[in-house]
């Protein structure tokens, strides 16, 4: 199951390049940890509270364990992606796509215990995505905007939970060059883009489930094809050594 999926995701990846070709894509990055996440270190771009106290079902996880659960884009072999489309070709945004793989597990206050391994993330909005002075937001709107993450490696390979967003105030993400709370760090100048999303599992179990992330720029989808199969390459490079 494991070998699965991680073809999967290099399948995934792959069709990235597709998907841009059908759409006009206004802006594509790596992302990165962000250096200010509350519950650092480690550093990470996902944190998801409680993911391994149950499975997708609500069923408790065996092996599982409540807590802190976040996920790293700068682990070695780590590669996450995102992208903005205009899919009606008037030069407006109507989709964000998030997807790639990190590394991650419950946080034991600067390594990963329970559930550490690889991870794939694919995450979709749709609903109400809008241009700002600064770049590009979103709402919720019923479950249209959500994805899943997937276990790749470790003891819970193969385990899948999916989730949607939720509004902090009016919005469920935000992805602008405003510098948020980059104060005092080595990324603190206008150019750099800040993700931050709110989102919650549909299995129930509550805590604090966000992302929060910084983006480095690619400059061609050429370049995002190769970095998402490198990704998975290592993947398969660590699960060998």
């Amino acid at each position: 199951m494991r070998t699965s999926m991680l073809c999967a995701a290099a399948v995934a990846a792959a069709s990235l390049v597709g998907q841009a070709s059908a759409s006009q894509l206004l802006m594509q990055s790596r992302l990165a940890d962000h250096p200010d996440g509350n519950a650092a270190p480690p550093q990470y771009g996902l944190r998801i509270d409680n993911l391994f106290s149950q499975n997708n079902a609500g069923q408790a996880l065996v092996g599982g364990q409540s807590g802190t659960t976040t996920f790293s884009f700068n682990a070695p072999g780590a590669n996450v992606i995102i992208q903005v489309f205009d899919d009606t070709n008037d030069n407006v945004a109507d989709r964000v796509h998030i997807s790639g793989v990190a590394y991650g597990g419950r946080d034991n206050g600067g390594s990963y215990g329970v559930g550490a391994g690889f991870y794939a993330i694919d995450y979709t909005y749709t609903a109400n995505v809008g241009t700002t002075a600064e770049g590009w937001d979103a709402a919720r709107a019923g479950a249209t905007n959500g994805g899943t993450i997937t276990a790749l490696t470790g003891a819970f390979a193969g385990e899948s939970w999916s989730m949607t967003d939720k509004n902090s105030g009016n919005r469920s993400f935000h992805f602008e060059s405003d510098n948020h709370r980059l104060g005092g760090s080595s990324l603190d100048n206008s150019d750099v883009y800040v993700g931050r999303g709110w989102h919650m599992l549909d299995n129930g179990v509550m805590g604090t489930q966000d992302f929060l992330f910084v983006a480095i720029p690619l400059p061609t989808t050429g370049m995002l094809a190769g970095a998402g199969m490198l990704a998975v390459a290592g993947v398969r490079r660590r699960r060998m050594a």
